[in-house]
């Protein structure tokens, strides 16, 4: 079984103090065969794409260490990157001056640059506020472009770290249908994030809804840790690939020059 974890953060994510090294070490100590390096790109209204990262400089070190790993360990070049359609233009930039391996489409500003992490969930309506969200999801899964979509239930972390609410995903089916209906035909696909795993025992997004997108003819297909430390560094991937496997999945996703390649489960 091809292991590999696509989604980490290293100290050039805004939320990360972690050596690139230090991250490498790790992987090659439990055994991955590949990682993708994902620091946040969030786009902000009013925000130049890289207000919060160097760019240039994670680009040489990134290339210094793939270099220095090359025997040991895949190092792909992949950003998370965040809701790009709150600002454009300088979305576009960031598109037309980087070249990456991969690209993590995520969601987690509102339109007023809060991070959905911040929100106290109790003065909202829960069902309503995720609607809105799965809404966003789908504008970038149709307009903007990425690989794979991260942790669609992002919000579900927080409502239950800090409110203690959990909501009934099963009222959004028809919204994930149309969310991987629109991904399929694009050839892009979903992650499936294990970060859940340990605050709201289940990954991010439940394998429930995993199956959905199987059914749908879904194929492509990342298991990602969401690791900041490097003692988080492929928490659950393995345990994930083999539930993976259990509902169908013959293979996981991974990504060289934006070219998606299957590895067997």
């Amino acid at each position: 079984m091809y292991i590999a974890d696509y989604h980490m953060h290293c100290e050039y994510s805004y939320d990360s103090k972690e050596k690139l090294k230090k991250i490498c070490d790790k992987a090659i100590s439990i055994g991955l065969d590949e990682i993708a390096i994902t620091d946040h790109l969030d786009i902000l209204k009013h925000e130049k794409y890289d207000h919060r990262i160097d760019l240039d400089k994670r680009t040489i070190d990134l290339n210094t260490i793939s270099d220095l790993y090359k025997y040991k360990l895949n190092i792909r070049h992949g950003i998370e990157l965040g809701q790009p359609y709150l600002n454009e233009k300088e979305a576009k930039k960031f598109y037309e001056k980087y070249e990456l391996d991969f690209i993590l489409g995520s969601v987690h500003f509102d339109e007023n640059n809060i991070d959905m992490s911040q929100y106290d969930y109790s003065k909202y309506d829960c069902y309503d506020l995720y609607k809105n969200y799965l809404q966003k999801v789908k504008l970038f899964a149709e307009c903007y472009d990425y690989d794979t979509l991260g942790h669609l239930t992002y919000p579900f972390r927080y409502m239950y770290l800090k409110n203690n609410i959990r909501i009934d995903i099963n009222r959004y089916k028809k919204d994930f249908e149309g969310i991987f209906n629109i991904v399929i035909k694009r050839n892009r696909g979903i992650e499936v994030n294990t970060s859940g795993i340990k605050s709201i025992g289940d990954t991010l997004p439940s394998i429930e809804i995993v199956s959905l997108y199987k059914e749908l003819g879904g194929k492509i297909i990342t298991i990602g840790s969401d690791a900041h430390v490097s003692e988080q560094v492929g928490f659950m991937v393995k345990e994930t690939a083999i539930e993976l496997k259990k509902i169908g999945f013959k293979c996981i996703t991974t990504y060289k020059n934006r070219k998606p390649i299957f590895k067997e489960l």
